[in-house]
Formats: structure tokens, sequence, C-alpha cells
């Protein structure tokens, strides 16, 4: 693999998906500042918790899809009926 190879990766893959977790990061930064400003702090409390599940949901989700990790049954979950 040459130099200019890695180069070309890096500004083709790496370097747009950086500026756009940047950029996400300067938004967030600025919501939240904003409604800090405006006094409706409690927005942030209550949609936190759901933003944190969708995040990891949506993770999941392509974790799966990818195939990185399978939808097995865990050990103790079985879906069987022992009747």
């Amino acid at each position: 693999m040459s130099a200019g190879t890695s180069h070309s990766l890096l500004s083709r893959e790496v370097s747009p998906v950086y500026a756009s977790l940047l950029a996400l990061i300067g938004v967030a930064r600025l919501l939240d500042a904003l409604l800090h400003l405006v006094g409706a702090v409690w927005i942030g409390r209550y949609l936190g918790i759901p933003g944190s599940i969708l995040i990891m949901a949506s993770t999941r989700y392509s974790l799966r899809k990818r195939k990185i990790i399978s939808r097995k049954s865990r050990p103790g979950c079985s879906r069987s009926s022992n009747g």
C-alpha cells in the first residue's frame, strides 16, 4: 500500500465522517446552550434518556445488519415451551 492510497482513503472516507461528527457535536452544544439561555433545561433532561436509548438501538441494528453481531437467543432466554 503506497502513501498516496492511504492519503486518498483518509480524505475520501475518514475526513467527511470526522467533519460530520464535529458538526453534530457543535450543533448539540449550541442547542444545549440555547436551552439553558431560555430556561428550558428540563427539555434536555427528559429527552436525554429516550435519545440515548434510540442511539443504542440504532447501533445494535447497524451491527446486526452488518453481521457483526447475530440475533441468536441468549442462553437463559429460550423461546421453546417446555411444558
